[in-house]
């Protein structure tokens, strides 16, 4: 007997249900509301249908001596659809997409959408995990553990004439941590340049006390290391790959970068300005366990 996916359940169940189990299914899953009060009596409304609207239902106070009783209010209220003019099976869908990793242009071609409205919602996305890494910064290292830091300029050659070529040098700044796993658990940001003054305090949010520091011999890092207390040691990259005395290396974040780097020259480059928000999925599908849609999920709540 074929066993289906996961992948084409959640598919065959948002293609093929109708609007109001949809509706029931995202209230379950609060990403739409499931109660809302008469903001004229604050009287409990009620969901009803309503054919002339893309969801067919919206909210509705039938309390009689209400002033707004005639009002209707969207369904999509609050939520992340209310921006949205695609059906809610459609923004769903796309939102599966994106937690799968699949690209703009399949989550276009497959549904039928247009690429700027695909890619509004990818955009969405990002900006409400970077929103979550904002709120839940990454805490890295400890007593005894190391972490890797280095610095890489990101820019992309262009080829064939294709894709966005950079206007201006693009520093990202990369810490590193658990040396003994290929990607670990990391933090990368944009920086404006690679000063002790514009890395030190992004040392001071992510590091953990007590943390011992490998790195090449930039400058600005012994300095940052003498002044948070943490232990410091170097590779001279001129010389060796691994330090043939003590061992001390940053491969593993060098490893990094050209998992980084590979993701974004498939996507043709990416703007500058929105270079972070990538960067910041980037460290939330490393961060997530378990189903990839039921974090993002869980993102998208609304109050």
């Amino acid at each position: 007997m074929l066993r289906i996916s996961e992948f084409d359940a959640v598919l065959v169940f948002l293609r093929s249900s109708t609007t109001e189990t949809v509706i029931f299914k995202l209230r379950e899953m609060r990403l739409l509301l499931g109660e809302l009060s008469c903001s004229h009596c604050s009287n409990r409304m009620v969901c009803v249908p309503y054919a002339k609207c893309i969801d067919g239902h919206t909210w509705r106070c039938y309390k009689g001596t209400c002033e707004g009783k005639k009002l209707r209010i969207s369904i999509r209220k609050n939520s992340m659809f209310s921006e949205s003019k695609l059906s809610l099976v459609d923004t769903m869908s796309i939102v599966f997409y994106f937690s799968q990793g699949k690209s703009i242009i399949e989550a276009s071609t497959d549904f039928g959408i247009s690429r700027k409205t695909t890619g509004s919602i990818y955009k969405l996305l990002r900006l409400q995990i970077s929103s979550y890494i904002s709120n839940e910064p990454a805490r890295l290292g400890g007593p005894g553990a190391v972490c890797q830091v280095d610095e890489s300029l990101f820019c992309h050659k262009v080829k064939a004439h294709r894709g966005r070529a950079p206007r201006e040098q693009v520093w990202v700044f990369g810490i590193l941590y658990d040396i003994a796993k290929s990607l670990g658990n990391f933090y990368v940001q944009v920086v404006s340049n690679r000063s002790a003054a514009v890395l030190q305090p992004i040392f001071e949010q992510v590091v953990c006390d007590y943390s011992e520091i490998y790195s090449d011999e930039w400058a600005a890092y012994p300095a940052i290391c003498r002044n948070l207390g943490l232990a410091h040691k170097i590779v001279n990259h001129s010389r060796h790959f691994v330090n043939p005395e003590s061992g001390v290396h940053t491969q593993n974040i060098e490893s990094l970068w050209n998992v980084l780097k590979s993701k974004i020259k498939k996507m043709c480059g990416v703007r500058k300005e929105d270079l972070q928000d990538y960067l910041n999925e980037f460290m939330w599908r490393n961060r997530i366990q378990g189903s990839a849609f039921e974090a993002l999920v869980s993102l998208l709540k609304v109050n």
